[in-house]
């Protein structure tokens, strides 16, 4: 009998060993920034809401990409329906938006291609009024200079962001081993922050708090490749309503469809504990502690295997 009680905790060990090298690993590695766990973020999604119905695309589009967007196009899809444009404006226009913003995800889930619209962008060449219903968050010269494209992008993939900083004067370095997925827009805080001092200005009605504020903010803001399939945020969803808050109006209203705060996770979300060189520092230096499940995986080893002995000395 005991010997049966000895090999039922050996096999429990061993079927637990793989676990506990990654917790051993992570556990011999500086735990020092604290990264809020993204759960909606990660694989492929059809387009649900305003947005699903006004785009009718019939494929599913990466989920971070989907929440990012969605939010941008969804106060827009109402002004977009009620106007005066003629019914062919209406059909370029939802086609440009549409597939500009959302890739088709191929059957595995594992790649999305971005769908010509060059089409589309002929065709807005002559709505008159276009730019006032669309707002300043959107260009349409912008999109449609890559309309030609069918990018593929690797949804699950993780990779260096191409320079080691996404502003030097005003971020300083990136954490040596951070990583983004293929579908953050790093790339976008980049060209923010490059003219930061004249859209933060005084001038525009900043406070000076307030661009303190925003420094931070687009320094940390990309979501960033954890452990495993794990997206992380330095951001919350709180946090990204706050700095919005601060914004005067004439700038709130398009950095709002910018920064869509539902891209980000709850303040009350799992925290993980991860490498400085992997993650952003979190927003809020106060919040220090982590949910990490490392202590539960642990302790249940350690009671399999005095199980084991309790077993075999008995």
């Amino acid at each position: 009998m005991k010997s049966v009680f000895v090999l039922l905790a050996i096999a429990m060990v061993a079927h637990a060993e793989p676990k506990q090298q990654e917790i051993r690993l992570k556990r011999t590695t500086p735990l020092n920034v604290i990264g809020y766990v993204n759960t909606a973020a990660g694989g492929c999604r059809a387009l649900t809401g305003k947005v699903g119905t006004y785009c009718n695309l019939g494929y599913q589009t990466p989920s971070t990409i989907a929440i990012r967007f969605t939010a941008t196009l969804e106060p827009l899809v109402d002004r977009l329906n009620g106007n005066t444009l003629s019914a062919s404006c209406k059909s370029s226009v939802k086609e440009l938006l549409c597939k500009s913003y959302f890739p088709k995800c191929s059957s595995s889930g594992t790649t999305a291609q971005y769908q010509s619209f060059s089409t589309a962008c002929n065709g807005i060449a002559s709505c008159n009024g276009l730019s006032s219903i669309l707002g300043t968050g959107i260009s349409t010269s912008g999109l449609c200079a890559i309309s030609d494209s069918t990018r593929t992008i690797n949804v699950g993939s993780c990779s260096r962001y191409p320079s080691n900083s996404i502003n030097q004067n005003l971020c300083g370095s990136l954490p040596s081993n951070i990583t983004f997925s293929s579908v953050t827009d790093v790339a976008r805080d980049a060209g923010l922050l490059t003219t930061f001092a004249a859209t933060f200005s005084s001038a525009l009605g900043v406070s000076a708090s307030c661009r303190t504020q925003w420094q931070k903010f687009l320094c940390v803001e990309a979501q960033y490749c954890g452990y495993g399939s794990q997206v992380l945020s330095a951001v919350t969803k709180q946090q990204c309503q706050s700095a919005l808050n601060c914004l005067p109006d004439i700038l709130k209203t398009t950095y709002s469809v910018l920064f869509a705060c539902s891209n980000y996770p709850d303040q009350g979300a799992t925290r993980v504990c991860v490498d400085s060189s992997k993650g952003f520092t979190q927003l809020d230096p106060s919040v220090t502690t982590c949910n990490s499940a490392s202590a539960v995986a642990i302790g249940s080893t350690l009671f399999y295997l005095a199980c084991a002995f309790l077993a075999y000395f008995h």
